[in-house]
């Protein structure tokens, strides 16, 4: 798999878990200036989130549920757990660190955000997985950002490494509606929708997301489609616990 293969690879991998009907809300919340676009972005200092995930890929398709804990720029854990309650995958993303565990495989896989953005050539911040998550816009660092349009959405662009970000948000909900990751040099691209919008404390966050990542490999055109629904969402509740431990007979990949 090429290099830049990798790099739509391990942002699908982030946004996977992001979320999705409803486009009529109310918030008593007030759009903020953020760079170039007004936006109204869902704050917290604790998340908790559960739900049902759909992924289709060649052919496969899995039906499972997840569970999301945030710590805001601390910590995000995400577990995957099918039918019967039995964990089949945990992740823990620090802003120093990732660490990925599949029990059905018994191997893990860890490493520090600098050996993340060197092995996948991809400049991914802890901020911007975090943002991507709840749906939140992700401004450009460093003027890293065009305006590409302002009516009827907003329109920005802003590089990711090799790649290219693309995000809209709404007008009418300052909301980001939809966002894509695309590689200049290929038609290999991600495309995530947000929608299903519901009030989470007094800002709307999207419920469901739908994620549809397009690629090119040995000739032959791949799509992976994933969709998530979240049926509960808490914000600031202090007891969470992230727990990760690394079974001793698991293998390093």
């Amino acid at each position: 798999m090429n290099k830049r293969l990798h790099i739509l690879y391990a942002i699908c991998l982030v946004v996977w878990f992001s979320a999705c009907k409803r486009n009529s809300i109310s918030s008593s919340s007030a759009p903020e200036k953020i760079n170039k676009v007004n936006v109204i972005n869902l704050d917290y200092t604790y998340l908790s989130a559960k739900g049902r995930m759909q992924f289709e890929n060649e052919g496969e398709k899995i039906n499972t549920g997840i569970t999301i804990r945030m710590k805001k720029d601390t910590i995000i854990w995400i577990s995957v757990v099918p039918a019967l309650g039995i964990e089949v995958a945990r992740l823990r993303l620090t802003p120093d660190s990732i660490a990925f565990i599949n029990r059905l495989e018994k191997t893990y896989f860890a490493d520090n955000v600098e050996g993340l953005k060197n092995r996948f050539n991809v400049d991914l911040s802890f901020n911007m997985v975090q943002s991507l998550l709840v749906g939140n816009y992700v401004p450009g660092q460093n003027g890293n950002e065009k305006l590409i349009d302002q009516d009827p959405i907003q329109h920005t662009r802003q590089n990711l490494g090799a790649a290219i970000l693309d995000q809209f948000i709404s007008t009418e909900t300052y909301k980001l509606k939809k966002l894509q990751i695309s590689d200049p040099e290929s038609p290999n691209t991600i495309t995530v929708d947000y929608s299903d919008f519901e009030n989470v404390g007094d800002k709307p966050m999207a419920k469901s997301t739908l994620v549809v990542a397009n690629t090119i490999k040995e000739n032959q055109t791949k799509k992976m489609i994933a969709s998530i629904n979240l049926n509960k969402v808490d914000i600031d509740s202090k007891d969470l616990d992230f727990p990760f431990a690394i079974p001793p007979d698991y293998r390093r990949k």
